[in-house]
């Protein structure tokens, strides 16, 4: 009986614990997204990348180390940052390392001030495949979801779109890890 009482009170505290998150639209999908990435091949030959992490910040913690583009190579082992005319609609060179140096790679920006930034332009190193790749900040009750994205279309022999997610899958996800420990570091660490 007191094996039956147990169990009995471990499911109507984990039932009470799941309808209160099930009623808080922001916490579930934080919890359900702690950290993830995954890759979608699509029948039309494109493919995507997905990758999120939550970070222990506000939002515009998140966004001000996000767009803080001349510490960027500090903490950052692949992204750079941006230079140029940043807004939407700006020209830009999206600056990544390769092969230890920085190669820029011209775009015109997507900017949502505070939200999201990036780009949809042809892959230089892969003509006829374009990216549409996206930096996000989400609230996420006391946090923020931090979401990058990357959706590739067209035809490259070198470089099919599948190819592209998967190569760059686990760099996205390094780099959320990176400014999820430089976010943290600057606003949440004594």
């Amino acid at each position: 009986m007191k094996t039956f009482m147990k169990l009995f009170l471990s499911l109507v505290i984990l039932s009470t614990f799941l309808i209160s998150c099930s009623q808080d639209d922001e916490f579930m999908p934080c919890l359900a997204k702690a950290e993830s990435g995954n890759i979608t091949s699509r029948a039309d030959g494109s493919a995507g990348v997905y990758t999120s992490i939550v970070i222990n910040a506000r939002p515009e913690q998140v966004w001000e180390v996000l767009i803080d583009f001349s510490t960027m190579p500090n903490w950052s082992s692949s992204f750079q940052g941006l230079q140029g005319d940043i807004s939407d609609g700006g020209q830009a060179n999206a600056l990544f390392l390769v092969e230890g140096n920085p190669v820029p790679f011209p775009h015109r920006l997507i900017w949502e001030e505070g939200k999201r930034f990036g780009w949809s332009d042809e892959i230089l190193f892969a003509p006829g495949v374009v990216d549409y790749h996206l930096y996000v900040v989400e609230p996420c009750g006391d946090q923020t979801l931090f979401i990058q994205t990357d959706n590739f279309t067209g035809t490259n022999e070198m470089f099919p779109p599948q190819a592209l997610a998967t190569i760059l899958l686990d760099g996205y996800q390094a780099f959320n890890r990176e400014l999820k420990a430089e976010v943290e570091k600057r606003f949440t660490n004594p």
